[in-house]
């Protein structure tokens, strides 16, 4: 599944990297309700404080998997009770995950979205 993009073999994913180019990577993993369920949010005018993400669908395979670093770690928050935040925890938490690595990582930040789709 390698797509080739002026010249240069490209991959969307570090399972596919044949090349290691993402060895030296600290990989986050922090799944996230896409358009449909936002979709769904805007039609219905509903309320984030009490949108919550159905986990338990068939489709839902990817599970938040954070590396055991000071970044995390110092985040005081029960990252095992994800799946029970609202809409508005959960994105605020993952923010507060991204901005601290900007600020406190040694290098920059890659955001990548499994379905292809900026969020």
């Amino acid at each position: 599944n390698k797509k080739v993009k002026f010249g240069l073999s490209i991959t969307s994913s570090e399972k596919a990297d044949k090349e290691k180019r993402y060895c030296d990577f600290d990989l986050y993993s922090v799944p996230y309700p896409g358009t449909e369920f936002f979709t769904e949010f805007r039609t219905k005018q509903m309320c984030a404080e009490k949108m919550h993400f159905d986990w338990d669908q068939t489709f839902v395979n990817a599970e938040l998997k954070l590396p055991n670093s000071p970044i995390v770690n110092d985040i005081s928050l029960s990252w095992l009770d994800y799946k029970s935040w609202n809409l508005i925890e959960l994105t605020s938490s993952y923010m507060m995950l991204l901005v601290k690595c900007l600020g406190e990582g040694e290098g920059g930040l890659l955001l990548h979205c499994i379905s292809g789709w900026d969020r």
